[in-house]
């Protein structure tokens, strides 16, 4: 029996590549994919890593709305899973998860690393300005 992947959101679906029963998952569970030929590898905040055919570019344009970052040329990220943008002066640039201590840094490519930093810095403003309003909501 093969897994569906299916995107409430957009009725979206994609084969996903192992056995299983069919599968709901919802765009908030994601926390980033990685390409690999025609391939996405969706990892999950369960930890879980489903894989369907698609591109990187065709995900993008349809969940650009929702703190998405293109970090690298085979990475997506969801901008509310990252801890911390790491840059060493003439090194490599990587992202932090908020997940498990064996959670990997995913690579930021040097021509994306300023556009991925403006994004999270915006996504951090935008998150700032919640909590203020929630928390003066509550004073209120």
């Amino acid at each position: 029996m093969r897994k569906w992947l299916v995107d409430p959101d957009h009725n979206t679906t994609g084969r996903v590549d192992h056995d299983g029963p069919l599968v709901l998952l919802a765009r908030w569970a994601v926390v980033f994919v990685r390409v690999e030929g025609h391939l996405l590898h969706l990892h999950t905040v369960a930890g879980d890593e489903y894989v369907c055919r698609g591109t990187l570019k065709s995900l993008e344009q349809r969940w650009a709305k929702y703190d998405l970052a293109r970090i690298h040329n085979k990475y997506l990220v969801f901008l509310p899973h990252v801890r911390a943008l790491l840059h060493e002066p003439d090194g490599p640039a990587s992202v932090s998860l908020r997940l498990g201590a064996d959670t990997p840094l995913l690579p930021i490519s040097r021509q994306r690393f300023q556009t991925v930093k403006q994004l999270w810095e915006a996504h951090l403003a935008r998150h700032q300005e919640t909590a203020e309003k929630e928390k003066n909501d509550e004073t209120a």
